[in-house]
């Protein structure tokens, strides 16, 4: 009982200090309870007060922790829960990509499984016994020979065909000069003939001038068969 007189007296004596120290300390009291307006001056330390007073303090103290606390243990376990989804989720997703791998996986080695063994039975029949391989390929390597063979013969067949374009060619050229006299000849040829064409011309032209005048005689009457004859 003594020490909790000596500590109500000591508190009192802070509360008296404060006061004196911090003048708007009274005021406070003076005024309605507002816990928000204990935030306004963070440098004063908190009260104690004693008494009534003091354990109402107190008292509110203790809720508003105990509400802390609630709120705070909501929040952390919240805030848990929505980690333990998330990994949840993120281990089903996980199962759910290794089943369908495992089953792909699976997929893929049937099918290939398959193509290789079609592949290894169709090599299989086109693999031939040893003694077929040999003949085969001695088959081959006279059929190579052969047409070795052909390809000698044809050589000088080529070469003979080679000698006569080249004679033919030759021919050609000393045909040439020959040619161009002839095409010298023939060019002096119609110029020659030239003025014995204008001449024969000229003179169908008098032919046909001639019997279109005898027809217009004979179609024409006396009197004009005279003037064409005085005119002739």
């Amino acid at each position: 009982m003594k020490n909790k007189s000596l500590l109500d007296a000591h508190r009192r004596q802070q509360t008296i200090d404060n006061e004196n120290k911090y003048p708007s300390i009274s005021l406070k009291r003076q005024q309605p309870a507002n816990h928000s307006k204990r935030f306004i001056y963070p440098w004063i330390p908190t009260l104690e007060r004693g008494g009534k007073q003091g354990d109402a303090w107190e008292n509110r103290k203790r809720r508003r922790g105990a509400f802390i606390n609630i709120s705070s243990c909501c929040c952390l376990s919240i805030a848990f829960g929505i980690v333990g989804l998330i990994l949840l989720s993120a281990l089903v997703a996980a199962i759910i990509l290794l089943g369908l791998y495992r089953i792909r996986k699976n997929i893929f080695e049937e099918v290939y499984f398959f193509k290789w063994k079609s592949n290894h039975q169709e090599a299989q029949r086109l693999v031939k016994p040893p003694r077929q391989l040999r003949a085969h390929q001695q088959v081959q390597q006279l059929q190579r020979r052969l047409l070795q063979v052909q390809l000698h013969l044809l050589l000088p067949q080529q070469q003979l065909l080679q000698l006569q374009l080249r004679a033919q060619q030759v021919q050609q050229r000393l045909l040439r000069p020959q040619q161009q006299v002839l095409q010298l000849q023939l060019r002096a040829q119609q110029v020659r003939q030239r003025p014995q064409q204008r001449a024969q011309r000229q003179q169908l032209q008098l032919r046909q001038v001639q019997q279109v005048a005898l027809r217009q005689q004979r179609v024409a009457p006396q009197p004009q068969r005279r003037l064409l004859q005085v005119q002739q």
